[in-house]
């Protein structure tokens, strides 16, 4: 069944979702001059799509205003089946950068053994949510346009549902691109917090050898090292009653302090992260993921945590996944920390 096309999404009460408008032909004056930044975007996604679906490719590039005040797009610039840094794409000199555009490929499944993005051109058997944003595709486009409350980040749609009506083998055979490209401000995102998957390897082995009793999950918590490895656990509303975990041991306040001035930090979390996370970590184990290969991070949506699993050795920056490794997103509700969905990342 195709996906439900979203509902009123120019109307003022969605301001801060993507807006949807449709791009028929492509127009023929390549990279600029534009008018203006909107019409850049268009052009920029009318080449770089019909190119993405076809070689299930992320492109992407930058939206910039040049210095004769007409409007350009840089690249498209050919990224990894699961992500790409439009940064990389660079303006010219004197360019005032608008905003960026990626796109995410054709609907696909990954690869159980090498975890490449396996296509299936069928958004009924689409392992990474490709009609979407992810989580890391917002946080980078808020890190990237920080202090500019003008930038846009914008990416091509590859759903069979459009507001035009050119049949879905048109689609397929790229003759035409009408699609839906997702123009407005993104839903706001916070990171709330980051830490390394071996860090939590040792907090969840810390937790069992502490009781049932208090609930350790909504504290502060650290992970420190010398040799050997404590973890902390403080309570928000007393820091006089840390509890330390060391060698299944569990310490004293007392003794847990001297850790802090003698460890070094590993990693740490802010007083509640620890059990939105804790939810997440059981998604990526049923999938095969090794929870020690990621680095985690905990963001809040308006009405959910998301948690990511990317690979701890990839660098930051870009859009959809920056690693190896295949990228993880859960979203969790806020109220009763139930998982809402998964997927792998774009």
């Amino acid at each position: 069944m195709p996906k439900r096309r979203p509902s009123n999404p120019c109307s003022a009460s969605d301001s801060t979702r993507p807006v949807y408008t449709t791009v028929a032909l492509c127009p023929a004056s390549g990279t600029g001059p534009f008018k203006s930044g909107d019409e850049a975007a268009h052009a920029a996604l009318c080449t770089a799509n019909p190119a993405s679906i076809r070689d299930n490719r992320e492109y992407g590039g930058l939206i910039f205003r040049g210095s004769d005040g007409n409007y350009y797009y840089t690249g498209p610039l050919k990224g990894s089946d699961q992500g790409v840094n439009p940064s990389n794409a660079v303006p010219p000199p004197g360019a005032t950068v608008l905003g960026d555009y990626h796109t995410h490929g054709d609907y696909s499944t990954a690869d159980p053994a090498t975890g490449a993005a396996v296509r299936t051109s069928d958004p009924t058997r689409d392992d990474f949510n490709s009609d979407n944003f992810s989580a890391t595709d917002k946080s980078g486009i808020a890190h990237d346009g920080a202090g500019n409350a003008d930038y846009r980040g914008i990416s091509e749609r590859r759903a069979a549902t459009s507001v035009s009506t050119i049949p879905q083998k048109a689609l397929t055979q790229h003759s035409r691109m009408e699609g839906r490209t997702s123009m407005g401000q993104i839903e706001q995102i916070k990171v709330l917090d980051s830490i390394e998957g071996r860090s939590i390897v040792e907090i969840r082995a810390a937790l069992q050898h502490l009781g049932h009793d208090r609930d350790v999950r909504t504290y502060a918590v650290r992970v420190l090292q010398n040799g050997n490895t404590v973890v902390i656990f403080t309570p928000e509303d007393d820091e006089t009653r840390e509890i330390a975990v060391r060698d299944g041991l569990v310490l004293s306040t007392l003794e847990a302090r001297d850790f802090n001035a003698h460890f070094k930090l590993a990693g740490a979390l802010h007083s509640g992260s620890l059990a939105a996370i804790l939810v997440a970590v059981p998604v990526l184990e049923q999938r095969k993921m090794k929870l020690a290969d990621y680095r985690i991070t905990l963001l809040r949506n308006r009405d959910s945590y998301v948690i990511t699993f990317t690979d701890k050795d990839s660098q930051s920056g870009g859009r959809g996944n920056p690693g190896r490794r295949l990228g993880l997103e859960v979203e969790v509700g806020t109220a009763d920390l139930h998982v809402i969905n998964s997927h792998f990342i774009r």
